[in-house]
């Protein structure tokens, strides 16, 4: 039974990421070698949840800054499971709409030179329960040339 979950977890991740990946819309209008182009600077891409019960709900807030010198573009939100949902939370404290594996995609914000975005993960294994090792990602476009996709990933121990 671990088994099949394993492997019908793994189908649904290649095609979230085929689906993801076909779907984007967030192409440079810069390229590598401008001097003014948006930089999408992130510290920390991962993060362990630890031990948690089925019934636990855990998130983490990763955060993207604006390196460069001109407006930063995040789009085309989506995470791997529907059990993983994420939110961009602006510097001014606006934010986006949830984001799953399944929804509308056609959200987009900005962050100016020198700010920042949080991208809070929020992991709820109750809606797919699954037990053991887990892993699950969460993938934000931008348009900074040499970082045009952004991959954050949480993992988590879920106990029976």
């Amino acid at each position: 039974m671990k088994i099949y979950i394993a492997y019908i977890a793994g189908v649904v991740l290649i095609l979230a990421a085929v689906v993801w990946l076909g779907s984007r819309s967030s192409t440079p209008t810069t390229s590598s070698n401008d001097p003014n182009k948006p930089i999408a600077k992130v510290e920390e891409t991962s993060f362990d949840l630890g031990t948690m019960s089925v019934k636990d709900i855990k998130e983490h807030n990763f955060t993207i800054i604006n390196d460069g010198k001109s407006e930063l573009t995040l789009n085309n939100v989506m995470t791997s499971c529907d059990c993983t949902y994420v939110y961009i939370i602006k510097a001014d404290k606006t934010e986006s709409p949830k984001f799953t594996m399944h929804g509308d995609n056609s959200w987009k914000t900005s962050i100016q030179p020198g700010q920042s975005a949080t991208v809070r993960v929020v992991y709820e294994p109750a809606i797919m329960p699954v037990f053991g090792a887990v892993e699950r990602f969460v993938m934000v476009a931008t348009n900074d040339p040499d970082h045009q996709k952004l991959e954050f990933k949480i993992t988590a121990q879920v106990a029976e």
